[in-house]
């Protein structure tokens, strides 16, 4: 099997590293900080078409597969996790049941608005006492006239203070299966619950979501027919958890290149910044752009083992 990257894979991934390195990277930090969904990059991600990466042409994307947003979204997780996770819910989660199954108002509406970053979307899946366990949601969809009534919760809602429309899993029918429904933010019945105060990733907003009768018009049951939610959630879940690795070896990139940094920089010998500065091609101030003058880990390791010295192992003093 031939794991070498095509040549417009290459290309993918160099355009987002350096928009990682130069605009998401110097501001990460401040982000999380400031508690605050980043729409200004969350934007510019959206203008350079990530969002729409894996859709067709046909409807605004780009056609690419899994891999070229894999690269992407390493990238990204490398500058920063939450913009990463936003990014994330935003290219696949929260877009992908409105291209497969809505119609055309919905596509129209909201799907290609969405792959321009102009809308929001989110998926709301888990509930307080049902996460992977699909059979244990408790969410219900009673049909009424002309549509249906919502009532439960959701919790760990990615997006949800912003968002503009939700998928929702919600059990309908006779046998009580798993059923798609699109409900928008201006939808009676649907209330925002309590922001969930995480550890980390604070630039990406999670709350709870509760419907107290919430109705839902026939035109958005996204669900072909009562019941077939499950295949189609499966599927996308396989998707996460791929996608969710390639966030956590950009995550594990950043870390070990910011240790790095902490362990050598700025006292790294002259010897070995002149090694670094061959194996570059070019002058010993030209460093990353995330960092100016730092050393990756790959580079330090190379000098060292070329015998040009090694670096001192003791905390830097500023």
């Amino acid at each position: 099997m031939d794991f070498e990257l095509s040549a417009e894979q290459k290309q993918v991934r160099a355009s987002f590293a350096r928009f990682s390195d130069e605009r998401i990277a110097p501001q990460a930090a401040a982000l999380d900080e400031a508690h605050a969904f980043p729409r200004e990059l969350f934007g510019q991600l959206g203008a350079m078409g990530l969002f729409g990466m894996r859709y067709p042409e046909d409807v605004g994307g780009s056609g690419m597969q899994l891999t070229e947003f894999c690269l992407a979204l390493e990238e990204i997780a490398r500058g920063s996790m939450s913009l990463a996770a936003c990014a994330a819910m935003q290219s696949l989660m929260g877009t992908k049941f409105l291209h497969m199954l809505g119609n055309a108002d919905i596509v129209e509406r909201l799907f290609k608005p969405a792959l321009r970053g102009d809308k929001i979307g989110a998926i709301c899946m888990t509930e307080p006492n049902a996460g992977s366990d699909l059979d244990g949601i408790a969410t219900r969809a009673r049909k009424v006239e002309g549509g249906y009534r919502l009532s439960g919760q959701k919790t760990w809602v990615t997006s949800a203070p912003v968002a503009d429309f939700f998928t929702v899993f919600a059990k309908a029918g006779e046998e009580k299966k798993l059923t798609i429904f699109l409900v928008e933010r201006s939808f009676e019945g649907l209330k925002l619950g309590r922001a969930i105060e995480k550890m980390g990733v604070w630039a990406l907003p999670t709350s709870e979501l509760a419907f107290d009768e919430c109705f839902v018009p026939d035109s958005h049951r996204l669900s072909k027919e009562e019941g077939d939610g499950e295949g189609h959630l499966r599927k996308t879940l396989a998707e996460i958890r791929i996608i969710t690795g390639a966030m956590a070896v950009g995550q594990a990139r950043a870390a070990l290149d910011a240790g790095a940094r902490f362990i050598v920089a700025p006292n790294l010998s002259a010897e070995v910044a002149a090694v670094v500065a061959v194996a570059r091609g070019a002058d010993a101030g030209n460093g990353p752009m995330y960092c100016p003058g730092a050393y990756t880990t790959g580079e330090i390791l190379a000098a060292r083992t070329a015998g040009a010295g090694s670096a001192p192992s003791t905390r830097p003093t500023s």
